[in-house]
């Protein structure tokens, strides 16, 4: 098995990292797909851009896609899950969610106006989330704006890592 990414502001390639330090295996980027055996086994993280899976397309066009871990800015939740499967048309394979972060200052044109006008109406101008620690913490999406966030924490990876040892218990295999 081998990650395979797809990232524009580094959360989603941080994911696959530690998930990759986790699992034992490479993480490789999506741009280096003619180095990785086709019909590889692969789980994919790609980052999310108006509700679609960015990369997803072509991973699976090269790869056997066996699970798919979609990173963006939205709240973790099963309504998240739900709206990105339906809008990607992913249901026979499993799907993640992982809340990943802004970084305004590496986007450009029309992403990053994009992005700035969801912050802005989606949102509320204060907001409570958990922080690494576990403890609630206020966010105000207008300064998020300025200075970015980074929401990625290893412990988000638990229900990926148990799908994976459950996976291995299912087909029988090593890999």
């Amino acid at each position: 098995m081998i990650i395979i990414y797809n990232s524009l502001t580094g959360f989603t390639e941080k994911y696959a990292k530690l998930l990759a330090k986790n699992l034992g295996f490479e993480a490789k980027s999506l741009n280096d797909y003619k180095q990785i055996p086709k019909n590889s086994e692969v789980i994919f993280l790609g980052w999310v851009y108006a509700g679609f899976i960015q990369g997803l397309k072509k991973a699976e066009r090269k790869f056997k896609v066996k699970a798919i871990i979609a990173v963006g800015v939205s709240d973790e939740t099963e309504t998240t899950i739900l709206n990105l499967a339906k809008q990607n048309k992913i249901s026979e394979r499993e799907l993640f969610f992982l809340r990943g972060g802004v970084a305004i200052d590496k986007l450009k044109g029309f992403k990053k106006f994009l992005l700035s006008m969801v912050l802005k109406s989606q949102y509320n101008h204060e907001q409570q989330v958990e922080n690494l620690s576990g403890k609630k913490m206020e966010i105000n999406w207008l300064d998020v704006l300025q200075n970015g966030i980074d929401f990625v924490d290893e412990k988000k990876l638990k229900p990926i890592i148990q799908w994976y040892s459950d996976f291995l218990k299912n087909n029988g295999t090593n890999n």
